[in-house]
């Protein structure tokens, strides 16, 4: 009898499996992924889907979604691969078992009946060898019921796939599967409901303890946004950025599959009601501005969102998603000058690096728009093909900031002074107003400060004027 080799596998696994070892992005944080946990869903009429190590895995992130803990129970068939007990006991809850049917293999409705309690959370359905257990008996017994589908993915019952029809679902892609990724599982529910619990249990609690922050390029997540999905569109990888007001995440527009930058404000959270209202008004008509700004010249980041939501960690987050760019700010490429003994650029070469930067604040200048926080931070110079452009980053972010006395005095009220530009490349009127009302003039003398820092490879002048 020749039995066929499984699991197989050809050269386009081999290839894919290629790119995520050359990207980097493991740990389940490569867009891959996003996309596997999408499509799978959708192919079993679920909302969303959720990947993790094993099945076992994505069993305790079904009962961690449902709230289920210590001194709760949670009938499971008697007879079933170790993991659907296990996964319930590791919760700090009670597997109490129920006879299977002796001709399906699955749990009796009539004995998972006889076996509730007041302390019954939930029903472990097993759908076993790709049949589905008898999903209307036991959802009329008037417990939620959890789809253990490890055998069943794309199995149906009454034309709903399995993982849909109960309050959520678990499959598995160990090797033994009909789908199989070697190892592996999902969380997936009919309804988008428990998931910000489901990821919690995925992570180990590491989004509020800290360590999934280790995982960050740039150290510390303020808001949790790393291994969450921001205003269902944006799946969050990594800080790559903080200072000022902001933190800058790098994350995949799951709709494109495209890198993004996602800047996000770090705000008073004593800023709230009618004043938080009219701040972000005015950052939602900032963040319109600058993506007709950068419409009309390549030399500013390109703007393509903006909103606001509420972060995992329960934080107000107005946030900017921009164009993502490789390459470096001037402010490294100015440090790696001067650590490697390059030094300064030769005049001519300093105005021919500053030039678009240049031709893009005098295009936002004719319509009286002023950045107010030019500095080598916020001038990138971006790879864009093959060729070296210096591009402005932060319109409107300093002029919001600034300009809103509710945030002000919150800022204020945390201990902590308010300065909405950096002081070294400040000009005369930012530091005191009665040298004038800021404006383009000011962006024009910070630029200047800039200049000659290219070209002398040192600080035009100290913090204040």
């Amino acid at each position: 009898m020749n039995v066929p080799q499984w699991p197989i596998a050809t050269g386009r696994e081999a290839e894919l499996l290629r790119q995520v070892l050359a990207d980097g992005r493991w740990g389940g944080f490569h867009p891959f992924v996003a996309q596997f946990e999408r499509e799978f869903a959708a192919f079993q009429h679920c909302a969303h889907g959720i990947t993790a190590f094993n099945g076992t895995v994505t069993l305790e992130m079904a009962l961690e979604a449902l709230g289920i803990g210590a001194g709760d129970e949670v009938i499971v068939p008697a007879i079933s691969f170790i993991s659907t007990a296990t996964a319930v006991s590791r919760r700090g809850a009670v597997p109490v078992f129920a006879d299977i049917e002796p001709y399906t293999f699955h749990i009796d409705p009539a004995r998972a009946a006889a076996a509730i309690t007041s302390r019954t959370r939930a029903i472990m359905a097993v759908h076993f060898g790709g049949a589905v257990a008898d999903m209307d008996r036991l959802l009329s017994l008037g417990v939620p019921v959890l789809e253990d589908a490890a055998h069943a993915h794309g199995s149906e019952w009454r034309g709903k796939r399995a993982g849909s029809i109960g309050a959520a679902g678990s499959f598995s892609f160990q090797n033994s599967k009909v789908m199989t990724a070697g190892e592996g599982g999902i969380e997936q529910r009919g309804r988008k409901t428990g998931t910000f619990r489901a990821k919690i249990a995925k992570f180990r609690g590491r989004p509020r303890c800290g360590l999934l922050r280790a995982m960050s390029e740039h150290g510390e997540d303020p808001f949790d946004w790393v291994g969450a999905t921001l205003d269902g569109k944006y799946q969050v990888d990594a800080v790559v950025g903080r200072g000022g007001f902001g933190v800058v995440y790098r994350a995949h527009h799951l709709g494109f599959n495209e890198k993004v930058a996602v800047k996000c404000l770090r705000i008073p959270q004593t800023l709230s009601g009618a004043a938080r209202d009219e701040f972000e008004q005015n950052f939602l008509a900032e963040g319109r501005l600058l993506h007709q700004l950068s419409r009309a010249t390549a030399g500013i980041v390109q703007a393509l969102d903006v909103g606001a939501v509420v972060s995992p960690n329960k934080t107000w987050t107005p946030f900017i998603v921009l164009e993502w760019l490789d390459g470096q700010s001037l402010e490294a490429n100015f440090a790696e000058r001067r650590s490697t003994g390059v030094g300064g650029r030769s005049l001519r070469a300093a105005v021919e690096l500053l030039d678009s930067a240049a031709r893009a604040l005098a295009l936002a200048h004719e319509q009286g728009i002023a950045h107010r926080d030019i500095k080598p931070a916020n001038l990138f110079l971006a790879e864009v093909g093959g060729r070296k452009t210096l591009k402005v980053l932060d319109f409107g972010i300093a002029k919001v900031v600034s300009e809103s006395e509710s945030f002000s005095k919150a800022f204020e009220e945390t201990g902590a002074s308010l300065q909405a530009f950096t002081a070294r490349y400040g000009s005369p009127e930012q530091f005191s107003r009665r040298y004038g009302a800021t404006g383009p003039w000011s962006d024009v003398f910070s630029l200047a400060l800039v200049l000659i820092e290219a070209a002398n490879a040192a600080s035009a002048r100290s913090a204040s004027p």
